[in-house]
């Protein structure tokens, strides 16, 4: 398992969690039609990991400019 960034929040983590089970169901999945909706279900969770990351990245520079500018 990566190391944890500070900056991300338990939930992101939990979603990066969802997101790699659903990889592993997809390695090990046989039938095609079964691994084309485990797929869509990925690529959201997937988008889900970045938009929260992305958000989690911002949320924390914003917090470290404020915390400078009133010093």
């Amino acid at each position: 398992m990566r190391e944890q960034k500070k900056w991300m929040t338990k939930g992101t983590w939990e979603k990066i969690e969802k997101r790699r089970e659903l990889k592993q169901k997809i390695n090990r999945c046989g039938d095609q039609q079964l691994k084309t909706d485990l797929r869509a279900q990925y690529w959201e969770a997937n988008w889900e990991v970045k938009k929260s990351t992305r958000h989690d990245k911002r949320q924390f520079v914003h917090n470290l400019t404020v915390g400078r500018n009133s010093s």
